[in-house]
């Protein structure tokens, strides 16, 4: 609690994993005295709502995240930035007291009141993205939290038994390999792992201007391009001279990869063969800007140290711009799971929020990741709403303007929609826009 007042929650109080507000490690407050995140929900919440979506017919996937609580050096760093500097350190972020194995664990082992969470769930991620852990080699070809994550799939599956999928989610960048060694196939190919998962944000389209980003370009974004056949590492020479052309791997053709046999530099093949497991994307999503395409995995919060807007964006709030990358790419998957009935059979929009729409985010004073949502990769409240620019375009499109007649970047103003309800000119319809966003129509060059 923040305020000082001896806050109580009803009916049943705080308590994680035997800590209480008295006993947990409060989160930090930024100078205005607001919190760096949420906060982690309490274990009867967590419980009551997988057994709320259970008696709605949903599967539920409990992933569990991890989030750095720094303010100094670096204030709210994503979690693939912690990476180990000797084995010990490697192993001891593991099996510490307290440490990550304790927290994976106490969710697949949870019960309260003889009610079990794994009887109320359908999958558990162990965790996900954690590339500064994963890519640690402590001698060449050894990558010690690889085989910390298997012993933690060990434990995690026997608790939570054959019928809850055990899964780690790989960053994009992660999933594939590091430096020529496939450093995750012993735990894709473990016994305990049901799932190859990935958080999929890779870069679709090529640093383009959202003026040259539609449907067509995201869908060829997904089979073209860096990342596809090829993946561009830059070297720098003893002069200091960049060095381009070092081709090494293709992280973006998923499709290769998992229908591969993979060999390491030492010449050994790995546990992996192809097809093995199916694939799942256990994040797809774009933030609400200009070009989302360009870079979908970077988002806007000015409290971290990791907010930046997309490659080639004018840093513009763009509903239509995440739509349309969201569409263009839920279809192409589609096509490719029916191809491949095993390749990507589940995927998880990233992110539908539960907190009640409007109120989040509108009431900024108890959710104050409120003022991000107009950028960020939330969907609702967003994927039925327009903005000015492309209210003038279809109208001025009706009349036959093409794209390169007009410029309507400017007009950025969200809209729910706009009626026509009689016949009219279009010249009128922009005449009643421009009263209500007061924005003009300049003519030039006849």
């Amino acid at each position: 609690e923040f305020n000082g007042q001896g806050a109580r929650v009803a009916p049943d109080d705080w308590n994680v994993a035997g800590f209480t507000r008295a006993t947990g490690h409060p989160l930090q407050t930024f100078g205005d005295g607001t919190p760096t995140y949420g906060g982690t929900p309490t274990d009867k919440s967590i419980l009551r709502l997988c057994q709320e979506l259970k008696t709605r017919g949903y599967k539920v996937l409990l992933y569990p995240m991890l989030q750095v609580d720094t303010i100094t050096p670096q204030p709210k760093p994503w979690r693939g930035r912690i990476t180990p500097t000797t084995l010990t350190a490697a192993n001891t972020f593991f099996t510490r007291t307290n440490g990550y194995n304790a927290f994976i664990n106490w969710y697949a082992n949870l019960q309260i009141g003889g009610v079990y969470l794994k009887d109320n769930i359908d999958g558990i991620m162990i965790g996900s993205e954690m590339v500064g852990m994963t890519t640690y080699m402590s001698a060449p070809g050894v990558f010690p939290a690889v085989t910390q994550l298997k012993a933690l799939a060990a434990s995690v599956k026997t608790a939570v038994g054959a019928g809850v999928k055990v899964i780690y989610g790989g960053d994009w960048s992660e999933y594939h390999s590091t430096g020529g060694w496939y450093n995750l196939d012993p735990l894709w190919s473990d016994a305990n792992i049901d799932v190859v998962g990935i958080d999929c944000y890779f870069p679709l389209t090529p640093d383009l201007p959202q003026t040259q980003i539609d449907y067509a370009a995201v869908q060829a974004g997904w089979t073209k391009d860096e990342g596809w056949d090829y993946y561009w590492s830059d070297s720098v020479n003893r002069t200091g001279k960049v060095m381009y052309g070092s081709q090494t791997y293709a992280w973006k053709n998923v499709k290769n990869w998992w229908n591969s046999t993979h060999t390491n530099p030492d010449t050994t093949t790995t546990a992996w063969t192809a097809k093995m497991k199916p694939v799942w994307f256990t994040e797809l999503g774009f933030p609400s800007v200009d070009g989302c395409a360009n870079q979908p995995n970077v988002f806007i919060d000015p409290d971290s140290i990791e907010s930046f807007y997309p490659r080639g964006s004018r840093g513009r709030v763009d509903f239509l711009a995440q739509r349309t990358a969201l569409d263009a790419s839920i279809d192409y998957l589609n096509a490719q799971n029916a191809l491949e009935p095993n390749f990507i059979p589940r995927k998880f929009i990233w992110t539908w929020d539960a907190r009640p729409f409007p109120f989040f985010p509108d009431l900024v004073s108890v959710w104050s990741d409120g003022r991000n949502w107009k950028t960020g990769h939330w969907v609702q409240g967003k994927l039925g709403l327009s903005n000015l620019g492309q209210i003038v375009a279809d109208l001025l499109k009706k009349v036959g303007y093409d794209t390169t007649m007009y410029d309507v970047t400017r007009l950025t103003d969200i809209a729910s929609g706009f009626i026509i309800n009689s016949r009219q000119t279009v010249r009128a319809s922009m005449e009643q826009l421009a009263s209500c966003y007061f924005f003009d129509c300049v003519e030039s060059d006849g």
